[in-house]
Order: C-alpha cells, then structure tokens, then sequence
C-alpha cells in the first residue's frame, strides 16, 4: 500500500475518533445533566417508599381491626381485657398489663407479622410470624419488641370515637399511671396540654385504628380532635405501651 493511501486512512481513522470522543466540556455537562436528574429523582422514590410504608400500616390496622371484631363475636362483643379469665379473658391475668400480651388473644384471627409496623426502624424490634416460643423467636419470645402498636385500654364498642389501636410514637403526659378499666401501668395521652405525634414511624402524623372499625391517618391536630370527640374519656386516653 502506497504511502499517499495509508496517510489518507489514517487521517479518516483519526476524524472518526475525534468524532466519537467527548471533549472535557461535554462530559462535564452530560455528568451534570445527570446530577440534576439524580436529585429530582430521589425525593419522588423517598415519597413513594413512604407512601408505601403508610399504606402498608393502614392495612395492617385494618385486619387487626377485623381480629378484634372475630374475637369480640365469640365474647359478647367485648375485648379481651373486659373478660375474665373463666370465660376465657385476659381480665385479672398476671401479664394484663403488657401489650404484646392482650395482643396474644388475637392469635386464632390474624398473623403477629401485622404487630410490626412497615416503618419500624426500632433496633430493638423484631418482626415474628409465630405467637409462641421457637428456636427463631415468636411473640411469647420477643413480647414488646415484636409489636410496633399500642393500645387503647378505653375500649366499649359502645364508644366508637376510642382509639384502639394506634402507632406508638406519640409523647405521652404521664407514664405508670392507674386505670379504671383494671390497669395498672398505662400511658397517658391528654388534651390539655396535648402534645401527642412525635416524628416517628410516620412523622409528625400517625395512624389510628378506632373502636368501630374505622382506620383513619391523623395529623397533631386530627389526633386531638379524635380524642376530644371520644365518648368515654374525651380528654384522657390511656394506652398499654410496647416499650
């Protein structure tokens, strides 16, 4: 091959490369086009995951709900702690107190894995599909840390406005205190002062399971407005405590 000829290739080979290339400017504006891309995006999927996580909640409370009600049909419509022990209650048991252990009654209508929380970020908690003692760990086992909800403890089905169930992260008024619904150790929730969501599970806003049925999402202002509205103790909730 002649040198004129082998010049020429070498040429055209050089103008292709030199066309395929980046220069330092492009490959900088295409690194910063996909920045920018990078922090639109990110947001939107933290949105997304929250969003998940706080229906997936929602519908935990909803078949705890149901549990109650299949339970309460067997017991005269009445929870486990306002039945007695003969009649197959947790009323006057040693452990009434905890909430892992009123939460046990439910194990013939629902799955422990609906005690824990999407949002659960807790060290301490533990997730369990069992209700008993395993090699792996059930509810007997992990008691509190396997459950992310407390507990109302003003519970009548005749006071539709009580909360039932509710996420735990809530600023109490008092902790310790005496209830006449037979507890001796419930955390109490007031009207005045209110301080009520912490930014917890779900931020500054948590979810509600009331003693209708009813699952609502609740804000500061939502939640003490739930409690104003309750039948039996409008400005003092009591809740047994998974901590």
């Amino acid at each position: 091959m002649n040198k004129g000829l082998c010049s020429i290739l070498e040429k055209e080979s050089n103008n292709l490369r030199d066309l395929r290339a980046f220069t330092q400017l492009e490959l900088a504006c295409v690194i910063g086009v996909f920045t920018v891309l990078l922090l639109v995006a990110l947001p939107l999927f933290a949105n997304t995951s929250f969003r998940s996580n706080q229906i997936g909640c929602l519908n935990n409370l909803r078949q705890i709900g149901v549990a109650f009600q299949a339970w309460g049909n067997d017991h005269g419509d009445r929870r486990p702690w306002l039945v007695p022990m003969s009649e197959g209650g947790s009323a006057g048991h040693i452990l009434r107190h905890e909430a892992w252990f009123q939460y046990s009654w439910l194990s013939n209508h629902m799955s422990p894995r609906l005690l824990m929380d999407p949002s659960e970020n807790a060290p301490n908690k533990r997730m369990t599909d069992n209700w008993g003692f395993s090699p792996v760990g059930g509810l007997s086992a992990f008691k509190d840390n396997a459950v992310s909800y407390m507990l109302g403890c003003h519970t009548s089905l005749a006071d539709a406005n009580e909360i039932l169930v509710a996420d735990r992260h809530v600023r109490f008024n008092r902790l310790g205190a005496g209830c006449s619904y037979g507890f001796n150790r419930v955390a109490s929730l007031e009207v005045f002062p209110f301080y009520g969501w912490t930014n917890g599970l779900h931020g500054y806003a948590g979810n509600l399971l009331l003693n209708d049925g009813r699952v609502e999402f609740a804000s500061q202002d939502q939640l003490k407005r739930v409690m104003t509205r309750a039948d039996d103790a409008p400005f003092v909730g009591h809740f047994l405590t998974p901590f």
